[in-house]
């Protein structure tokens, strides 16, 4: 929300950029260049699907399925980390 109550007038721009700026931090915070870009992209569906239910659990709940996901495809392929 901070973000969005900065970047320039239109609303649409504000949260598009807000959602730029919050996706890259995301991407960037898992410290993985090979992932960068997917998780650019999650972030700012991560951010659509906020934007369009209004609460934070909807993303959370979708963040919390996909590393599911991922674990349990580490799982199966058995795959040492």
């Amino acid at each position: 929300k901070v973000l969005k109550g900065v970047m320039g007038e239109s609303r649409r721009l504000r949260v598009l950029a807000a959602a730029a700026v919050v996706a890259a931090l995301f991407a960037a915070a898992h410290s993985s260049a090979f992932a960068f870009v997917p998780l650019f992209v999650l972030s700012l569906f991560f951010t659509a699907l906020y934007e369009r239910t209004g609460s934070i659990f909807a993303p959370i709940l979708c963040h919390g399925l996909f590393n599911l996901f991922n674990i349990s495809m580490v799982l199966i392929a058995g795959v040492q980390c």
